[in-house]
């Protein structure tokens, strides 16, 4: 949670200019995780991050950087949970991946290429870019992420 809190942090100053932004993943993974697998159970680290913020979610957002991070948890679980707001732990059946998180953070102008070499992997978040593409236009590049963005830089913007 604190690397995807200061991914939201950095985008938003970023985003304080009008001028486009490309971001780059190298290694994206899934891009929006089911916590109700058998591997985020066994794990549990959801427990003693997000769960906790959920937790004390009143308090939290008050400040609007919080409020905007539950805004995307929230869009994240609408389906799952029929709620417009995840108040309940008990509740939370998703979280958003970075690839996750900048899409549901970019503008308009705004670009983002991710890159997963696992073929596994990179089918899910392809599969996941293809039912959300109202909200990611971005690329899904299967292949290695340090190599492809060597190859991308200077970005088009």
């Amino acid at each position: 949670m604190q690397k995807h809190l200061t991914l939201i942090a950095i985008l938003q100053r970023m985003q304080a200019k009008e001028s486009a932004i490309h971001y780059f993943d190298t290694h994206a993974g899934k891009g929006h995780y089911d916590l109700a697998d058998a591997q985020a159970q066994k794990k549990g680290e959801f427990r003693t991050g997000v769960a906790k913020a959920i937790n004390v979610r009143e308090a939290l957002e008050k400040n609007s950087f919080w409020a905007d991070f539950f805004a995307g948890l929230d869009n994240a679980n609408a389906e799952a949970t029929q709620q417009a707001e995840l108040h309940d732990v008990a509740k939370l059946r998703y979280y958003p991946g970075s690839p996750g998180w900048v899409a549901q953070f970019r503008r308009s102008q705004d670009r983002h290429t991710v890159f997963e070499l696992h073929p596994a992997e990179h089918a899910a978040l392809q599969d996941r870019a293809t039912a959300s593409k109202q909200r990611h236009t971005g690329r899904v590049v299967h292949g290695d992420g340090l190599a492809g963005v060597i190859q991308q830089l200077p970005p088009k913007t």
